[in-house]
């Protein structure tokens, strides 16, 4: 597309952005607060600084895990809508030069619901994974003895 913003390229700061997330995530076991700011942070400086549109992954995954591990939620939320804007200034910075306004409506759908996706996803995810295990560590039921018969003879015998 002649028209799309351009954006940067590689570079020795976009790699070290790049690892700066992935120690984030390595981090998370013992660090969960500490990572989730290192892994956003490198993520939004690496939307922010006009790379190639990618490095979902960091923040995806520390979202997920303080929502489903831990009890740190409205930080996930944060770490979520902070991700989802970077990108979104991101698309705004592409997007402006397109002079077609139905090119310029169809990136901003595509890209905006794709990144909704990819940053509030997990925060639902995460959020039913919690609550299973909290099912899971209340002593509930598992749902396959819910829906076994009892043993007797077989109905229409």
């Amino acid at each position: 597309m002649a028209d799309w913003g351009p954006t940067r390229p590689a570079d020795a700061v976009m790699f070290a952005l790049i690892a700066l997330g992935c120690l984030g995530l390595a981090a998370f076991a013992h660090f969960a607060r500490a990572a989730t700011i290192i892994a956003t942070g490198s993520y939004v400086a690496f939307a922010l600084g006009d790379y190639e549109l990618g490095m979902f992954l960091p923040p995806m995954i520390v979202i997920f895990a303080l929502v489903a591990r831990t009890r740190h939620r409205l930080a996930a939320i944060v770490c979520a809508f902070v991700s989802l804007a970077a990108a979104l200034v991101w698309v705004a910075r592409r997007a402006d030069p397109i002079d077609d306004a139905g090119t310029t409506l169809l990136v901003w759908v595509a890209f905006a619901t794709t990144l909704a996706v990819f940053f509030m996803g997990p925060l639902l995810v995460g959020e039913i994974v919690r609550l299973r295990m909290r099912l899971g560590s209340a002593g509930r039921v598992p749902d396959e003895a819910v829906v076994t018969p009892p043993p007797g003879p077989a109905a229409g015998q």
